[in-house]
This record gives C-alpha cells, sequence and structure tokens, in this order.
C-alpha cells in the first residue's frame, strides 16, 4: 500500500513538472513591449481606471530608464514609448530626463547602505524624507515597509479607484567586491538583486505624478506607493497586504531589473512571471 501511494506521488510529480515546463515555454512566447498598446495590461481593470493605468506603467518605466543608465535607456524607451503618441507621454519622456541625475543619486545612496529582510531602517527613512520633501505624507508598514497614498482620499470614497505602484527595498547577504564609487558600505550585504535601483524608480515615479495630485483628486482617484521590505525570503509583500496594503486597490503594478536583457528593453507577460511566485485560487 505505501509503495503505491509513492508511485501515487511520484507521478503526480511528475505531471507538474510537466506543467511547469509547459507554462515556462508559454511564458517565453508570451513575452512583448510594456509600452505597446496596453490591450494586455489593461483588461483586468474596470474602464475608468484603464487610462490611469497606462499611464502609471509608462511613469514606472520611465523612472526606470532615469535610474539604469540615462541617456541610452531613455533614448530606447523614446522610440518604444512612440507608438501612443499623446502629449503627455511625451511630457513625462521630458520630465524623466529632466530628474535622471536626481533619481540615479537616490539610487547610489541606497546601494551604499544596504540592509537585509527587516533591517531596512535607514532605507525606509531615506524614502519617507525623500517623499516628505515632495509634499506626500506616507506611514510606516510591514516593521520597515513604507507606504504613501497620492490623490484622492480613499478612506473616506464609498467606491475607491486605487492604482498601487510597488518596489522592493531588501538587500542580499553577499559582499561586494565591485571597485565603483558607491559601493556598499556594509561589509557583508549588497544590493545585488538591483532592489536599490528598484526603491530609486518609485521615488522618481512619485516625483512625476506629483504634480497630477490634483487631477487625481478631482477624478477621485488614488495612486498608492507601496515600498516593500523583506523580498528575499521575508514575505514583505504578503506582510503589506495582511496590514491592509490592497484593500480597495484595483490594480498593481512593478518592475524588476534584469541583466541579461538588453538596455531599454522593457517587457511583461500575462501570468506567472517569477521563480518564486506561488497563487493558490
Amino acid at each position: 500500500q505505501r509503495e503505491r501511494e509513492r508511485e501515487r506521488e511520484r507521478e503526480s510529480h511528475q505531471r507538474e513538472r510537466q506543467r511547469e515546463t509547459e507554462r515556462e515555454r508559454e511564458s517565453k512566447r508570451s513575452f512583448d513591449p510594456i509600452l505597446a498598446p496596453p490591450r494586455r495590461y489593461s483588461y483586468a481593470m474596470p474602464a475608468a481606471m484603464r487610462s490611469l493605468g497606462g499611464v502609471l506603467v509608462a511613469v514606472l518605466a520611465l523612472a526606470a530608464a532615469a535610474a539604469v543608465s540615462g541617456a541610452a535607456m531613455m533614448e530606447s524607451c523614446k522610440a518604444a514609448a512612440a507608438a501612443p503618441k499623446e502629449a503627455k507621454y511625451v511630457k513625462m519622456l521630458a520630465d524623466a530626463k529632466a530628474i535622471e541625475d536626481e533619481v540615479i543619486a537616490l539610487r547610489r545612496e541606497l546601494h551604499r547602505r544596504p540592509a537585509t529582510m527587516y533591517e531596512e531602517y535607514e532605507a525606509q527613512e531615506l524614502v519617507m524624507s525623500t517623499l516628505s520633501g515632495l509634499g506626500i505624507e506616507s506611514t510606516k508598514i510591514a516593521i520597515t515597509g513604507v507606504v504613501a497614498d497620492l490623490g484622492a482620499d480613499a478612506s473616506n470614497s464609498p467606491s475607491p479607484q486605487i492604482v498601487v505602484l510597488r518596489a522592493d527595498m531588501d538587500a542580499l547577504p553577499i559582499h561586494e567586491q565591485t571597485d565603483v564609487p558607491f559601493r556598499s558600505e556594509i561589509d557583508g550585504v549588497m544590493h545585488a538583486c538591483g532592489h536599490d535601483t528598484h526603491t530609486a524608480m518609485l521615488l522618481g515615479a512619485a516625483k512625476l505624478l506629483k504634480p497630477f495630485e490634483a487631477q487625481l483628486a478631482d477624478e477621485g482617484k488614488t495612486v498608492r506607493f507601496a515600498f516593500q521590505p523583506g523580498e528575499e525570503g521575508g514575505a514583505g509583500g504578503k506582510r503589506m497586504i495582511d496590514e491592509g496594503l490592497l484593500v480597495g486597490a484595483n490594480a498593481a503594478f512593478a518592475l524588476h531589473t534584469k541583466s541579461s536583457s538588453p538596455v531599454g528593453l522593457i517587457i511583461g507577460k500575462e501570468g506567472f512571471s517569477s521563480a518564486s511566485t506561488q497563487v493558490r485560487s
């Protein structure tokens, strides 16, 4: 009887591996530029949120462009963003370019002072002080995380329209051996996964969106900035959700840098996109 149970278990695992392989093949076929017409990315959002969602995808993309490598990436993003041919995208590109040095400086400051999961107190302080300098109030969440809303007061709305923009903040227990002037000052800890860039990107997005605060409020829309701790094995996203991050949210967007992709290429897919992602219905 035990042998039959083991055999059934082996067969079940084999079927699951086959399904995983097929999902991986499908994911490789389904990549396409995120700044292409946003059909693939707006299908799950209410109609009233689609234009805002599209703008926020662009905001994250453009903030990423300013954070990563400057002019070369900006030119690539300009080409990718040419499809919409809308003035708001063109202006946002110009605004992103204007804050390039500022976002890069934030990223390098974060890179110098990394911290592993739930130790990101310095990053938390930097994020909150930067948001305060923009006139955006923020609060602590999930120990060392930060959350901030821009636009309508979602707590006073019977039917809030909220888009969440998320970035992770934690580093890895790795000793940095680079010779860059902004190398880690913390022995045995390094931003080796790009979360310093993600955090700088989201701060850049907050600055780009701040001028739209009154418009968002008038339209009853809210942008929620989520700076997540403990992504590297700490279930920081779940902790933030348990503490109310997604209450009233219609959609959420995030990006991750990928050193194996060409500079300037922004890609996305439907379904799973992270090896550590597990979703249960």
